[in-house]
């Protein structure tokens, strides 16, 4: 984080007298919105940092005078030399600023683009009160995730658009950012752990099916948290995902969203942990955005209480792998071919394991009230992350930290050792290592030239 120092002149002062006012755009239905507006800046030869667009939303606190110019200057400011730069030729730094004395707090991206005169540099910048701060920092990495693959189709846009079709594209994609980030402060789930909602309350144990419950909850630990529940009931989908919550760390929760009957219902949105999303009787069934899915960053499980299927796409070493494949196929395939697989790429879940059956067999024993089924439910999520630790040590001491390939001798005295003999189990934990200490230049490289995390061992294993 940063806080650049105000110069002497005042921000009304930072535009320069040959700069045209920036053209502007209003997000309708934004009302109680945190985010006062959006901002695109592009470096000009001429005239410097320069505002090319604004998008305003209807926040209570709206932006005082000279704002948006104070905010183009100083997130290009030091940027000059970036288009020369060929290690940041396609990248997207960011750049967090607080600035108390001006009441805001911005959320800048910083990349390169084709402008009027060959390669620029621009800005994309998201600015809020300073008041909505605490709100806001759950949210601040699902906010760059998905502002990155705006910005990546943004790139493309003014390699293959005219300047005003870049900017009504750019307006669609923003307006859907805007309305997912109100849509969390409506609906997001509560932080802290609780089960009032959930099948652990009391009375309500039997009201999902057991097995079933088993599955939903295997697929969701090895997805790494990541869970679509889909049904007729919104009832019956937010109980599923406030059971499923209870496995989610607090900020996790807060990026995860209770489904709600409306005449708008919630649609898929990626990156998000838990959402839920109602049967539409005009439909022939569940069509998840493929490319969503495939993008998004980590693996997904759909949980359909219609048919009681549990679905999940494949692990994480193979799903970063494509997530990479399809992200680089956007920015060179023609915009009508679609490569992407359908809803068959969702695969059956496999319930050979006992850390979820033992779970579910010993914590509705216990009584619901008094904290009791909390504890055990962190303590169980503790386990978890004990043996997922241990994997990760043990793995870095097998492969001197990534220097050396992962035999598979070593790879079946690691699971015996760890009590990992079933498939089910293996694959929970591996999924929590990866979260805990995630991609391969922070863990590992299992064999040569492989870089999918931990998860990648897997490979070696079948």
């Amino acid at each position: 984080m940063s806080s650049p120092e105000s110069s002497q002149k005042s921000p009304e002062d930072s535009l320069s007298p040959l700069s045209p006012l920036p053209p502007e755009s209003d997000i309708p239905d934004t009302e109680n919105s945190i985010i006062q507006a959006v901002v695109l800046s592009v470096w000009d030869n001429i005239l410097g940092p320069r505002t090319q667009h604004v998008w305003r939303t209807q926040c209570q606190e709206p932006l005082t005078t000279g704002i948006v110019p104070y905010i183009s200057n100083h997130t290009l400011s030091g940027e000059i030399c970036r288009c020369g730069e060929e290690e940041t030729a396609g990248s997207v730094d960011s750049k967090f600023y607080i600035l108390p004395d001006k009441n805001i707090i911005a959320s800048s991206f910083i990349f390169t683009g084709k402008a009027k005169a060959g390669s620029s540099v621009y800005a994309l910048s998201v600015i809020l009160p300073s008041s909505k701060l605490k709100l806001y920092l759950p949210w601040h990495d699902l906010c760059g995730a998905r502002l990155t693959k705006i910005i990546m189709q943004l790139q493309l846009d003014l390699e293959t658009m005219d300047g005003g079709d870049v900017i009504t594209s750019l307006s669609d994609s923003l307006q859907q950012f805007v309305h997912l980030m109100l849509s969390l402060q409506r609906d997001s789930l509560n932080p802290s752990m609780d089960l009032s909602e959930s099948v652990f309350a009391s009375g309500k144990e039997r009201m999902v099916e057991e097995g079933f419950l088993r599955r939903a909850i295997i697929s969701h630990l090895q997805t790494l948290g990541c869970s679509v529940v889909y049904g007729k009931s919104d009832k019956i989908i937010n109980m599923v995902i406030h059971t499923l919550a209870a496995f989610l760390s607090p900020t996790e929760r807060q990026r995860s969203r209770a489904c709600v009957r409306s005449t708008t219902p919630h649609l898929y949105e990626p990156d998000l942990f838990l959402q839920g999303i109602i049967e539409d009787k005009k439909s022939a069934g569940l069509d998840l955005p493929m490319f969503d899915v495939l993008t998004s960053r980590h693996p997904t499980s759909l949980i359909n209480l219609t048919n009681a299927e549990v679905r999940q796409t494949p692990p994480f070493h193979i799903h970063s792998t494509r997530r990479h494949e399809i992200l680089t196929l956007q920015m060179y395939a023609d915009s009508e071919e679609s490569p992407l697989p359908d809803m068959s790429i969702f695969e059956l879940v496999d319930t050979d394991e006992s850390f979820v059956q033992t779970f579910l067999a010993e914590v509705f024993q216990l009584h619901p009230s008094c904290g009791v089924r909390e504890v055990y439910i962190e303590n169980f999520c503790r386990m978890l992350e004990r043996k997922a630790l241990s994997l990760i040590k043990y793995l870095e001491t097998e492969t001197e930290r990534g220097q050396q390939p992962l035999k598979i001798s070593s790879l079946k005295r690691i699971r015996n050792d760890l009590s990992l003999k079933l498939e089910g189990d293996f694959c929970t934990v591996l999924a929590a290592a990866e979260k805990m200490k995630p991609g391969g230049e922070r863990v590992m490289q299992i064999g040569r030239g492989k870089e999918g995390g931990i998860e990648s061992c897997i490979e070696g294993y079948n």
